[in-house]
């Protein structure tokens, strides 16, 4: 085997490893596009299951808010001491 084959022969090899890196660039921008449409549209119904909870339980959510908020603060507050 002399120079110009072994030349030839990584010159094949490298237009086939560009073209499978080129395949798998393609693969992970479907997979990335595809996640992101997943999570756009579980954040949405989060959003709208949370609202509708809130607007059917408006005060259950208002008290549970204030008991969190007044244990929070009186956490906070005993660190001072």
């Amino acid at each position: 085997m002399n120079a110009n084959e072994l030349a030839g022969k990584a010159e094949d090899k490298t237009r086939e490893l560009q073209q499978s890196a080129g395949k798998l660039k393609d693969k992970a921008q479907d997979w990335g596009e595809k996640a992101t449409k997943k999570a756009k549209r579980t954040a949405r119904d989060a959003a709208a299951a949370a609202d509708s909870y809130v607007h059917e339980y408006a005060w259950t959510t208002f008290a549970l808010v204030a008991v969190t908020a007044l244990t929070i603060g009186f956490f906070l507050g005993r660190g001072r001491d």
